[in-house]
């Protein structure tokens, strides 16, 4: 089976695609070779916009974030479960090391992801405007609600919530 490459529009073999879960055929729409020639692209035009301490921080985070990737990896650091702030334990995926610097790469905090976005600024702990319960706003997001069900409130008005017994609730038609 073939596919035309909506950059180069050039028929070729699906395995000359990557996989992407989100398009109808489940494959890209540029084929391999246009999307690396384009990734290249934006990569050096991304170098060419740094400044020589913009490249020397982030090369210095990249080595740092490796080498202690690798020494977790070799078993020299064990990786906790439990997040070092708030105490909670989490899977090990879900537990980052932060540096406070860079320059000793195997001195981090273990922290899980809230704390680390919180560490950065890029997450908030917001009350709910309904149930007026705690929740942690992520980056981007412009959440002021604790779930979809409290925002599905304030987009239908408040209604009581039902009682034992009671059938309706807050899809229920209010008797006038």
């Amino acid at each position: 089976m073939t596919k035309e490459c909506s950059k180069c529009k050039v028929d070729k073999p699906h395995a000359d695609f990557h996989k992407k879960k989100a398009s109808t055929d489940g494959l890209s729409s540029w084929c391999k070779p246009c999307k690396y020639e384009m990734d290249t692209a934006r990569r050096r035009e991304r170098a060419a916009r740094m400044t020589d301490e913009e490249r020397d921080l982030h090369n210095k985070k990249k080595r740092a974030h490796g080498k202690l990737e690798r020494a977790v990896k070799r078993g020299e650091i064990d990786k906790p479960e439990k997040c070092e702030k708030c105490n909670k334990k989490h899977v090990p995926r879900e537990i980052h090391g932060h540096h406070h610097d860079y320059d000793k790469p195997l001195d981090v905090e273990w922290i899980c992801r809230t704390c680390h976005l919180n560490e950065h600024g890029g997450a908030q702990t917001l009350n709910c405007k309904i149930c007026n319960k705690k929740f942690t706003r992520q980056r981007g997001q412009d959440h002021k609600f604790c779930s979809h069900a409290c925002y599905y409130v304030t987009l239908r008005g408040k209604q009581e919530p039902r009682k034992n017994g009671e059938k309706g609730g807050w899809n229920a038609r209010k008797n006038t």
